[in-house]
């Protein structure tokens, strides 16, 4: 939210203002293999490594409980990126074009751990594991329908780019998706037992804070032409009260509006070409070249709301051997708030040189970015909700190709830290019941930051 003003002047009050939430994130892609403290396996986390947003070379450690009179031949564990696109076959919709990339898979088969902890369920045996986020994409592609990724400067088409935030759009047409993957091999066959599990990790990519370049500065947007009303120049209250009782009486002959005398300024909106992922951004606001008749004054104008609408385009591509061009693409666009605010009356009086501050973008917007079959970029639809004299209006100002970076992480360099916490007794403390939040929608209250 906009809470600071660069100016000293008594700031106006914030108004409550609904945001539309990015609705970019799902974690029920596996209903079938859900992860539950009940289930004849199940997987708990560290509080170390418990996190509601994931980012880069994050600690994934915790154990996999499996039932003490289960006779287990081995357990194994994988952690997996991977990224799913589907398009639907323009002569049957019904059938669908599918493409599956692995973007990492990391395996472990796990040893039992012959003394368990202090907050290891009854009837419980622990096997633990550890893994971490990739810095980047390590795996290769491989054909898809009989068909390689194409180079494209849309995409990407070799390993080694970033790792793409989690994104589930339009019912899992499009799915970037990280989990953990646990079973175990029982000495005796069973048609019952699902000894399967799926914990889903939600992720966002992030760059070390230390070394970033300052931000770029403001790009001004072409002007906006507003019609302003107009004061005497000198004021005298005897004067005023005298001219609204004239124009009460000739506005109800139907008359008055030749007694308001117009003026136009333009308005330019300095927005930043890029936005960042959990930081704060600044705004600036210049009314300036007002031109007006007669020995007139205009009347102040007033921000009494901002709001920046997120315009995403999500491009997906499915390679094909039988399509013309080796490859079917499609398009889809969404629409979310990077931020809406709104300020009690009379507003926050725009100048020649007014700057807002604060415009934070919430951690759960995906930053741009591009993988081998899916990219996201944005435009930017800025509404500025103005007052002049008593009355409002509503102005629209489209911003083309603005770049939503990823968050920052502590530290200077790439790659895991450089000294591992100590393990503690209140580090091996295993969070079930936290993990089962995370199968909470996130739509109606937002996770909290990763820290």
């Amino acid at each position: 939210m906009a809470n600071t003003l660069a100016s000293r002047a008594t700031q106006p009050r914030l108004l409550y203002s609904y945001i539309a939430q990015p609705h970019f994130y799902s974690d029920h892609h596996h209903p079938d293999r859900q992860n539950t403290p009940d289930g004849p396996i199940s997987i708990a986390f560290t509080r170390s490594s418990r996190r509601s947003i994931h980012t880069n070379n994050d600690l994934v450690k915790g154990v996999v409980h499996v039932k003490s009179q289960t006779k287990v031949k081995y357990v194994t564990i994988s952690f997996i990126g991977k990224t799913t696109c589907r398009i639907a076959s323009e002569r049957n919709p019904a059938n669908q074009h599918i493409s599956e990339v692995e973007l990492f898979c990391q395996e472990q088969t796990l040893s039992r751990r012959a003394t368990p902890s202090a907050t290891c369920p009854p009837s419980r045996v622990e096997y633990p594991f550890e893994f971490r986020f990739p810095e980047v994409v390590p795996n290769a592609t491989k054909l898809q329908n009989n068909a390689p990724f194409k180079p494209d400067a849309l995409f990407e088409h070799e390993n080694g780019h970033p790792l793409p935030p989690s994104l589930w759009w339009n019912e899992s047409t499009i799915c970037n998706e990280y989990f953990l993957r646990a079973q175990f091999v029982t000495e005796q066959a069973s048609f019952t037992l699902s000894p399967i599990v799926v914990q889903q990790l939600r992720f966002s990519p992030s760059v070390p804070e230390q070394g970033l370049a300052q931000p770029a500065a403001l790009v001004p947007a072409p002007p906006i032409r507003f019609e302003r009303r107009s004061r005497p120049s000198t004021p005298d209250p005897s004067r005023e009260r005298r001219s609204s009782l004239k124009r009460l009486k000739t506005g109800l002959r139907g008359g008055g509006k030749e007694e308001e005398i117009s003026s136009t300024s333009l308005l330019v909106l300095s927005a930043p070409p890029e936005y960042r992922v959990g930081a704060a951004s600044t705004i600036k606001l210049s009314l300036q070249a007002t031109l007006s008749d007669g020995d007139t004054q205009p009347a102040p104008v007033y921000l009494r709301g901002i709001r920046a609408q997120a315009i995403t385009h999500i491009n997906f591509r499915v390679p094909l051997a039988s399509a013309p061009n080796g490859e079917i693409r499609k398009e889809g666009v969404e629409k979310f708030d990077l931020f809406n605010q709104r300020y009690s009356k009379p507003g926050i009086e725009l100048t020649l040189d007014t700057i807002l501050e604060g415009f934070e973008i919430n951690k759960i917007v995906p930053p741009t970015f591009k993988t081998y079959g899916v990219a996201l970029h944005y435009d930017v639809k800025y509404d500025l909700l103005l007052e002049c004299a008593g009355k409002e209006s509503e102005h629209e100002i489209d911003v083309d190709n603005v770049v939503i970076e990823p968050m920052t992480r502590p530290g200077g360099h790439l790659g895991p830290p450089e000294e591992m916490p100590p393990v503690s007794g209140s580090d091996e403390s295993f969070i079930l019941e936290e993990m089962l939040r995370d199968s909470e929608p996130v739509a109606e209250q937002p996770p909290p930051y990763y820290r």
